[in-house]
């Protein structure tokens, strides 16, 4: 009777490991680039996982075949991604910053929870502390719920310097999204149920032994 608990206690334990990888490997965040859109304001649709994804701009236009920017020394660009169902993380790469003329800036779900590569926060304004029109990172948010995201490419109007502040990336994870568990999942779900076959045939063969 002891070996049949512990064995069924070893298996609980296996199984809840297994669960929690393949969670853990279901809540990666999808990235796409912006090669999908397309026009002067620059906008367009994708599906990412089970999520539809529609971007929709102001004063922006097409940089390159993967990402787009705000035009040149206008007015500031309104950015809205909408989404087909909630979704709890958020990331943005961004390339092509020049401080102070150019910033990203009143994002409707607040300031970014981690900020990569040499962007700065400066009272709300994501701008780069690198001179020069070369600043690049991410921006990324996590535990957020929400259908809709929106913010600002803010730029100086009277610079002289020709911003235009590149926006090249971005990435979702929602509860809806399907993802593949990875290689090293499923060598943990079959290291784990190959031990316990293991256990189960030695137990057989020392209660064998002991009749």
């Amino acid at each position: 009777m002891t070996t049949k608990i512990h064995l069924f206690k070893n298996l609980m334990f296996f199984a809840f490991v297994s669960i929690s990888s393949i969670n853990a490997a279901s809540a990666t965040i999808i990235t796409s680039n912006f090669s999908f859109g397309s026009g002067t304001p620059f906008g367009g649709t994708i599906t990412l996982g089970d999520i539809d994804v529609t971007l929709t701009t102001t004063n922006t236009q097409p940089f390159g075949s993967t990402s787009f920017r705000d035009l040149l020394n206008t007015a500031p660009s309104l950015v809205t991604f909408e989404f087909s169902a909630p979704v709890s993380e958020f990331s943005l790469t961004v390339s092509r910053i020049l401080p102070p003329d150019e910033f990203l800036t009143d994002f409707n779900i607040g300031d970014p929870t981690t900020l990569t590569g040499d962007l700065i926060n400066i009272g709300g304004d994501v701008t780069s502390s690198q001179p020069g029109d070369f600043g690049t990172g991410s921006l990324i948010w996590s535990r957020i719920n929400t259908s809709i995201i929106t913010f600002t490419i803010g730029n100086d109007p009277l610079s002289t310097a020709h911003p235009a502040l590149a926006i090249d990336e971005f990435g979702i994870s929602g509860s809806t999204i399907s993802t593949v568990p990875t290689p090293a999942t499923f060598l943990l779900f079959s290291a784990g149920l190959l031990g316990i076959l293991v256990m189960i045939k030695k137990s057989s063969e020392t209660a064998e032994l002991r009749a």
